[in-house]
């Protein structure tokens, strides 16, 4: 079996010579919080992830698989939920979201975070 880092950002980081407070500075956010977003100790907003992606060219799967596999399999609890409550329901309406639900889980599963 595969074992997955939490975080790739501290190979990609050392990888372009940044240090955390240079990093922090891109990022806006303190080199304490890099630090923790190199070790996993502290989740990465959306806006630093954004700006991470940006940074350096990957994508947030590539950047923090670990973070990535804990959402879509938390995603993934939370859609058997709802599909369990649409159950019976023929309305157009509860079609679409089990259409949704459908295509949720096949990204996920494509994803291949599980």
């Amino acid at each position: 079996m595969k074992r997955t880092r939490p975080s790739y950002l501290q190979t990609y980081r050392l990888s372009h010579g940044l240090t955390w407070a240079e990093l922090g500075g891109l990022l806006g956010v303190s080199e304490a919080s890099v630090r923790k977003y190199d070790t996993g100790e502290r989740v990465v907003s959306a806006s630093a992830l954004i700006a991470l992606e940006l940074i350096f060219g990957q994508k947030a799967v590539d950047l923090f698989p670990a973070l990535y596999g804990r959402v879509g399999n938390a995603l993934m609890d939370r859609s058997f939920a709802l599909r369990e409550c649409l159950a019976g329901r023929g309305d157009p309406t509860s079609q679409k979201k089990l259409d949704l639900l459908h295509e949720l889980e096949t990204r996920v599963l494509n994803a291949h975070i599980l």
